[in-house]
């Protein structure tokens, strides 16, 4: 039990490391924090076994509202104070070209194909991302969607495809929060064989307009999992869908 405890914190300094997190750009400490924070609301950290070795480690109600208040006052200046966020979906056929969602969008190296159909799919979520004010709606593809009718989603059936489209918010602090540009698009493909190795999953990132694969990370499969990770008891969905959707 020591081991892993040793081995679940030695990866989780590669993405959250105190001592290092002050060298980034403002802008990435918000993104760390954040997903913090939202790990610990979602129940997924700390880790069950790290609780067991240390039981000092669990983060009471106060405990997890101080520290929300903490991440929230690092926010943009800017960002809009928004309750509705329904209107990111208007016009998301607009925001990616034809042209570029037809033809020539590269494959990630883990081999999961951007699927420009996406945009056609049904919206199953949404959430705003106060820490780099950015909209983003989920949606899944007809596999994903019946799974979600018929409360098949623990685990996921092969096939399922979920989509993230992510927008940089924009208006004036109004109650409707407004679509900016497009960020990107993110996919989650469920191959219980192919993908065996991370949790049964296939992840990509196409960035812009341009649909361009994300060069930041070399291989999607192991980035990916390594974050998705806590949210194994939600087979590594992080956006819950409401249940019962037809």
């Amino acid at each position: 039990m020591s081991w892993l405890v040793a081995n679940d914190v030695k990866r989780a300094r590669k993405h959250l490391n105190f001592s290092e997190i002050g060298k980034l750009p403002l802008s990435d400490q918000r993104l760390l924090l954040f997903d913090a924070v939202n790990q610990i609301q979602l129940g997924a950290m700390p880790l069950e076994s790290y609780r067991r070795v240390h039981p000092g480690s669990s983060v009471t109600p106060e405990k997890l509202e101080t520290l929300r208040r903490y991440v929230a006052s690092q926010a943009p200046p800017d960002a809009s104070v928004s309750k509705d966020v329904q209107a990111a979906g208007d016009g998301h056929e607009s925001s990616v070209s034809s042209d570029v969602s037809r033809n020539g969008v590269q494959d990630t190296k883990g081999g999961v194909s951007f699927n420009p159909d996406y945009k056609f799919w049904k919206q199953i979520g949404i959430t705003e991302r106060r820490d780099n004010n950015t909209i983003r709606v989920v949606l899944g593809n007809g596999v994903a969607v019946r799974a979600i009718a018929e409360n098949h989603i623990n685990p996921w059936p092969d096939g399922a495809i979920l989509a993230k489209a992510t927008w940089q918010e924009q208006g004036d602090r109004t109650e409707i929060a407004l679509a900016g540009d497009f960020v990107q698009v993110e996919m989650m493909k469920r191959d219980s064989k192919k993908y065996r190795s991370t949790g049964g999953w296939g992840w990509g990132r196409w960035l812009g307009p341009t649909l361009t694969l994300d060069p930041k990370t070399a291989d999607l499969r192991n980035a990916c999992i390594d974050c998705h990770a806590p949210m194994r008891h939600n087979d590594y969905v992080f956006t819950m869908p409401m249940m019962g959707q037809q």
